[in-house]
């Protein structure tokens, strides 16, 4: 789940996650990213990625982990870089990625959320579906993400608040 964040999150100094923090795992393979289609009550159905708030000692890595296995089955490893934004309030968001090799798929883990699983070119994530920070990374962070990834250009890590 993301929270509604401000257009441009302003800068803030990047610590370690408290807790009501945001962490979201963003799996990416082929130059794709997974995101998941689910019913939220009260909305509808949104796309959004795996993710959830921060609990007591974990990390930005450890909470996204925890998020992805709770709501896709799937196990997060190699970390490839984090993406921390400040949430409306006091809150931060932060966007793990996660690089996938793994042919084993994601799967609905809760029937309440009905849930289905999409590899999608970031040009293809519907944004109306998701918060201002969310936009933010699809559009601007991980193209960039991507195209390192495939080799295409040099690391753009932006630890950006």
């Amino acid at each position: 789940m993301t929270a509604p964040c401000s257009p441009e999150p302003p800068v803030v100094e990047i610590g370690g996650p408290v807790a009501g923090d945001l962490a979201m795992a963003v799996v990416v393979r082929r130059g794709l990213a997974l995101v998941q289609r689910r019913h939220r009550r009260g909305v509808g159905f949104v796309h959004e990625f795996p993710g959830g708030a921060i609990e007591a000692g974990e990390t930005w890595a450890s909470a996204a982990r925890r998020e992805l296995l709770e709501e896709a089955g799937l196990r997060g490893r190699g970390v490839v870089g984090s993406f921390v934004h400040r949430a409306e309030g006091d809150g931060r968001i932060a966007f793990v990625v996660f690089r996938s090799n793994s042919t084993v798929p994601p799967h609905e883990t809760s029937e309440r959320r009905r849930q289905s699983f999409l590899w999608l070119a970031p040009e293809a994530i519907p944004p109306s579906d998701f918060h201002a920070a969310d936009r933010h990374f699809i559009a601007e962070e991980l193209p960039s993400v991507l195209r390192t990834l495939d080799g295409l250009a040099q690391p753009t890590s932006a630890k950006k608040p």
